[in-house]
């Protein structure tokens, strides 16, 4: 169910749902991204866990967040994990903060999980060059992908993998193609 709000009054809100049938008396409720809802608007008691939206909430891809590849934090606006149907995800993080890159109108920086994103299909493409281009694997698959990916991830001992924020750690391609060539 979606409940939209319109011309709502200023102020503080409370929301309260009865059910016919209760399951397990939870309510997910998710506010829209940004830019399509004013900036004060948010949740009074919100937990930051359960934050991943669609696209990355859905079964069978290759789920990424970003983090500042300069210092080795999470980028803040990244959403962490899980989802409310229980997916492990991010599978990993891929940098998205302050990344180098040209423009039309020439160089400049990005910062945010697109970027983080496109660096990570990046990686993707390029895994799929050696194995189906050069004909090194040529039954290479989304599952495998996302395998190679987190098994060539950077991890650190301070950390409990997979979690919410990391997944199972940054992305390395590197390690991954090291990897992929001992197949």
């Amino acid at each position: 169910t979606m409940i939209r709000i319109l011309n709502a009054t200023a102020g503080i809100w409370t929301i309260t749902a009865y059910g016919d049938i209760t399951i397990d008396g939870r309510i997910n409720a998710w506010l829209p991204i940004t830019g399509f809802v004013a900036p004060n608007v948010e949740f009074l008691s919100s937990n930051p866990y359960n934050t991943i939206t669609s696209p990355s909430n859905a079964p069978g891809g290759i789920r990424c967040g970003a983090y500042n590849s300069v210092r080795n934090t999470l980028y803040p606006p990244s959403s962490w994990g899980s989802t409310r149907l229980a997916l492990d995800v991010p599978d990993l993080v891929a940098p998205g903060y302050m990344v180098g890159g040209y423009y039309p109108t020439g160089y400049g920086t990005m910062s945010g999980t697109s970027i983080a994103t496109a660096i990570t299909s990046g990686a993707c493409a390029l895994m799929l060059q050696w194995a189906i281009v050069e004909g090194n694997d040529l039954s290479f698959s989304t599952s495998l992908i996302r395998a190679f990916l987190i098994r060539g991830c950077n991890r650190t001992d301070v950390t409990n993998y997979p979690n919410p924020q990391w997944g199972y750690g940054s992305l390395n391609l590197m390690q991954t193609f090291f990897y992929m060539r001992q197949m």
